[in-house]
């Protein structure tokens, strides 16, 4: 992240939303396709076919625009799996949705993690960018272990310790989508269909 910042980064001026858009669009898929630090603010003003200075006059700068792309992409991950957890929904319901999200919503969630990864990895990190990283893994967090909970209380579920099998649910979820940028071959797919019928054979009582 190499690129002066021209105004204090913060959220996008609000008079040309589909040229914000644009841009966060354009910046997911090169910081999801290139290495976080190699991505630079002319590459993405490039792939827009618009100016690096709109880029700052929206933005303030490629933190303020990565704060974005990353927060946009967490909130529509999250708008896409409101319906997938109540609490009037079955606890194992919630559990099986939550890895059917990853199985129908593969590329996107391949972007989040790969650009989390990354950004991870900088020297330039951001305590706005850590914050919004550590929202997603809260709520998903926050989501199963409430389910599982439920689960234990009514008997469905066998006794386990919630917060364990949460972690354990998400640390798979992070690999299966991380495996394939590592091995081309393998299909997450399949992999979370198993995981989803052992975790939840395993999980119910009796």
């Amino acid at each position: 992240m190499s690129e002066p910042a021209r105004r204090p980064a913060g959220r996008p001026r609000a008079d040309n939303p589909v040229a914000a858009e644009t841009f966060r669009r354009a910046a997911l898929d090169l910081f999801a396709g290139k290495n976080y630090s190699a991505v630079s603010i002319k590459d993405i003003a490039e792939a827009t076919g618009m100016t690096a200075s709109l880029i700052y006059y929206y933005f303030g700068s490629k933190d303020g625009l990565f704060l974005q792309v990353l927060e946009a992409t967490i909130e529509k991950v999250f708008s896409i799996c409101a319906g997938i957890s109540s609490p009037e929904m079955a606890p194992d319901a919630v559990i099986s949705n939550w890895f059917q999200l990853h199985v129908e919503h593969f590329p996107l969630l391949q972007k989040l993690i790969k650009i989390s990864m990354d950004y991870s990895n900088t020297h330039s990190r951001t305590r706005e960018i850590d914050a919004a990283i550590a929202r997603f893994y809260a709520s998903e967090s926050e989501m199963l272990n409430a389910a599982i909970k439920r689960g234990v209380a009514s008997g469905l579920f066998r006794k386990v310790d919630p917060a364990t099998m949460a972690i354990l649910i998400s640390t798979f979820l992070d690999g299966v989508v991380v495996r394939p940028i590592i091995c081309p071959d393998f299909e997450p797919v399949p992999a979370v269909e198993h995981f989803r019928k052992f975790l939840l054979q395993t999980l119910l009582a009796g």
